[in-house]
């Protein structure tokens, strides 16, 4: 993706006629497509998201770096923080493997977590808007940013919640498609 954006910054600076950085929201969108693995399971999967040029869409992607239950080393899982803390699933896809986790309460500056499909505990797919627990762990190199872990749900919406076992069907795969797409848009 660092590609495009920085082929269309530089059409932007070489072409004067480009609309400035307050474009209207009647632009084209070009679907860009890249291919992620997931780290605890390797599994591959093309992820999709939609941008106009020039501006670049919440895609709901993971950090560049974090800490899967598996790959997590010794002292990384010393620095999770053991308060409990309370929150909302703001997104979730099973198919690609993570979410975010919206706090009741800031933490450390943070509104939104990270959640890796490794640190769900507990036998249910968490769905939007549950309710959940969950401990924040410092994503390695930097340890600045966090991420959610020890994530249990306890508080379901009237949603139906499948097992892990149970595979996924066509209408939830277009649930999560739908979320990726309406993510909001922000100039760069």
């Amino acid at each position: 993706m660092e590609s495009v954006v920085s082929s269309t910054t530089k059409d932007m600076k070489l072409n004067p006629s480009t609309p400035s950085p307050e474009r209207p929201s009647n632009l084209m969108k070009i679907p860009l497509i890249r291919r992620t693995r997931c780290d605890s399971c390797s599994e591959n999967v093309l992820s999709s998201t939609t941008t106009t040029p020039g501006i670049i869409a919440e895609s709901r992607d993971p950090p560049e770096t974090y800490g899967t239950r598996r790959t997590r080393t010794e002292s990384t899982a010393g620095k999770i923080v053991e308060n409990l803390h309370e929150g909302i699933v703001k997104y979730f896809c099973r198919s690609r493997g993570f979410g975010f986790i919206t706090p009741n309460k800031p933490i450390n500056d943070n509104k939104e977590f990270f959640m890796h499909i490794s640190d769900i505990e507990g036998e249910y797919v968490p769905r939007r808007d549950d309710q959940v627990k969950f401990k924040v762990c410092p994503i390695p190199p930097r340890f600045e940013k966090f991420q959610a872990v020890q994530v249990r749900i306890i508080n379901f919406t009237p949603e139906v919640h499948h097992k892990w076992d149970v595979p996924e069907t066509p209408e939830e795969l277009q649930e999560e498609e739908d979320a990726v797409n309406a993510a909001q848009h922000y100039d760069v």
